[in-house]
């Protein structure tokens, strides 16, 4: 920690790579540009801000161990922050591979677009009609881009359908739109994914007497524990799985079964963070026009040089994935920021909400050695290792 106030959060990488910042919780009424005026950039300047904060002496520490335990500092990159107030950097203005920390560009970019309480929707429709038990005809799946479409999901799905007295289709699953399950591709990728695609395990999670193991637990788990009445779904499917994207069933053509909705954006972002999912972060990039037009889109409206922020998709794989230091910072304050200052009404979150927290959560946090009650997202490639997020201090809680 450095001194008191907010804390700092810094990541390096190892190899190839860097690290980066600390962020404050941003001051109500920040704006929706964020203005980086009052921050020196030029390296002189930075030098000399950051020996008057005391950051330097701490600096020279860290690399030094950094370079006794066989880490070249040449190949690392710092950015510390207390709220606005620059304390000090190491290389921190020089785009570094990202690796994971590319999924708070993604959070970033889909907080902007949604906001913290959409619902991604799944829609089920019939060209036929129900006869006894029978849904003759094609059951029509309409994916609007739930990145977290799983097995509880689908088996929810079989229930509805089982209440609706469907317990056959006598003909085929129809996928459309973006549809995801097990956050595995639509079947327009056969070959790839053969033959475990969406709409293969979307036809063994309707019927249970198909299920196996992975299907069983997750049925079994804690979800399902809570009601117990919970009965398994029989919704045989007589026909195959389709992929047919000119299909676009509307109310004059097809009959509107059942919607399912998603998890909140901003629950499915503390789900995809947390465990640094690639899948999810993929999918929604892809609704999102892509990585660069991403990392385009969030230089300008962070007012924020575009060189610092490189992106070739929405995960973090592959080292061409760069964003420097200060540019990790500034994301991670536009977050804060996007989360305590929602529009619509919708409640206030917090970084919190959407990291990792070290000491409280799992998946890609429980190796590193943080401080409890760190927020950060972590980065990790064979020769990456990123950093970043806030640290709480002496007078300042995270």
């Amino acid at each position: 920690m450095i001194g008191s106030g907010w804390a700092i959060a810094m990541a390096s990488l190892m190899g190839i790579g860097a690290g980066m910042g600390s962020v404050d919780s941003v001051a109500t009424g920040a704006g929706a540009r964020l203005s980086w005026s009052g921050i020196p950039h030029d390296p002189q300047s930075l030098a000399q801000t950051s020996q008057e904060s005391g950051a330097a002496a701490i600096l020279t520490r860290y690399l030094a161990q950094l370079q006794a335990d066989g880490m070249d500092p040449a190949t690392q990159g710092v950015w510390l922050q207390r709220g606005y107030e620059f304390l000090g950097s190491y290389q921190g203005t020089e785009p570094r591979s990202a690796a994971s920390l590319t999924k708070m560009a993604t959070s970033l970019a889909a907080l902007e677009k949604w906001g913290v309480n959409h619902q991604f929707e799944t829609k089920f429709w019939t060209d036929g009609r129900i006869q006894g038990d029978r849904l003759v005809g094609n059951l029509i799946v309409e994916g609007g881009g739930d990145p977290a479409f799983v097995w509880e999901e689908a088996i929810a799905v079989g229930q509805a359908l089982n209440d609706q007295g469907i317990r056959e289709v006598t003909g085929d699953v129809v996928l459309t739109g973006q549809f995801n399950m097990n956050f595995l591709p639509d079947p327009q990728y056969p070959d790839q994914f053969p033959p475990n695609h969406a709409g293969e395990l979307l036809k063994i999670a309707l019927d249970s007497e198909q299920w196996q193991p992975p299907a069983i637990k997750a049925f079994e788990s804690q979800i399902f524990e809570a009601v117990p009445e919970q009965t398994r779904p029989v919704v045989k499917i007589a026909g195959a799985s389709r992929w047919l994207p000119q299909v676009k069933p509307t109310p004059e053509r097809a009959t509107l079964l059942l919607t399912r909705r998603s998890l909140p954006l901003v629950q499915l972002l503390k789900l995809m963070n947390v465990h640094s999912n690639n899948a999810m972060s993929e999918q929604l990039v892809d609704q999102l026009g892509g990585g660069p037009a991403i990392a385009r889109q969030l230089a300008q409206s962070m007012d924020f040089p575009a060189g610092e922020i490189q992106l070739i998709n929405g995960s973090g794989l592959g080292v061409e994935n760069k964003i420097s230091p200060r540019a990790a910072t500034a994301l991670a304050l536009r977050l804060s920021h996007q989360l305590r200052h929602p529009e619509n009404g919708a409640p206030a979150y917090t970084l919190a909400d959407i990291f990792p927290i070290s000491g409280v959560d799992r998946g890609s946090i429980r190796t590193r050695k943080m401080p409890a009650g760190s927020t950060v997202k972590t980065g990790t490639l064979n020769a990456v290792s990123a950093l970043s997020g806030l640290l709480p201090t002496e007078t300042h809680d995270a």
